[in-house]
């Protein structure tokens, strides 16, 4: 693998592949507050995490956080192992207060695609929630989004809704003779980002710490970032890492 880890922002500036700027979005968002489904446990706690998910063609994109959850469970070892257990899924009900409401997982391609989607936590309880499918439904207003214990049993939910605000789409082109080319869409909601997206043709086989890689620990390697300027042309204009210094991230 190339030393070189490269820096691929999804807007106004990086290394690699950049946008001018976000357009009105094609794709479209839904969102969801996460609530605990145990009645006592929804009056004691606050609401677990918050979601978005964007659905472009046959492909539907979740991502979000959780928070409180059982802690240190890894979704590929015995912890998750019962049906369902920490499961991730949208569901074809109207509701989250009973299993009637929420109904079953929600999909019309020819075998389940929710049964190998799962979450993991730190040691505070808290996950990444991720999936990309094709689920085969692209109208997920008022369905229920839901979460599993590490035995399977459903123990939040959410209902989404869709957005038609706060939501800017970019297509990215390449940089410096590269062959780099995707689209992403970001929504914005009181002070959050949720951003999904796309790219061809990087570089193969890249593996982030996270996955137990080690290809991605230079500065920016592997990166995904908004930047503060106003255009790609060098680095001048696409500005730093946009952020607010006194909210202290």
């Amino acid at each position: 693998m190339s030393p070189r880890n490269r820096h691929c922002s999804f807007v106004m500036g990086f290394w690699l592949v950049c946008s001018m700027g976000m357009a009105s979005a094609a794709t479209t968002v839904f969102h969801t507050e996460l609530g605990w489904i145990d009645p006592d446990r929804e009056t004691s706690d606050a609401g677990v995490g918050e979601v978005a998910v964007f659905v472009q063609g046959e492909m539907v994109t979740g991502i979000g956080f959780a928070s409180d959850l059982e802690a240190r469970l890894h979704r590929n070892s015995y912890d998750c192992k019962a049906g369902g257990g920490c499961g991730i899924s949208i569901a074809d009900g109207t509701g989250c207060e009973t299993a009637r409401d929420r109904g079953s997982p929600l999909y019309s391609v020819s075998s389940d695609p929710w049964e190998k989607v799962r979450y993991q936590t730190d040691t505070l309880g808290n996950a990444e929630l991720f999936f990309r499918l094709n689920i085969g439904v692209s109208d997920l207003g008022g369905k229920p989004y839901i979460l599993h214990a590490s035995d399977g049993s459903p123990i939040a939910c959410g209902i989404l809704a869709l957005q038609a605000s706060g939501v800017q789409e970019a297509t990215l082109a390449a940089l410096a003779g590269e062959d780099v080319s995707g689209l992403v869409t970001v929504y914005q909601r009181e002070g959050l980002i949720f951003g999904a997206g796309f790219a061809t043709n990087l570089e193969p086989s890249i593996k982030h710490e996270d996955i137990g890689g080690t290809d991605c620990t230079a500065t920016n390697g592997c990166g995904a970032h908004i930047h503060s300027g106003k255009a790609c042309t060098d680095s001048a204009s696409q500005g730093g890492h946009l952020y607010d210094v006194s909210k202290g991230f």
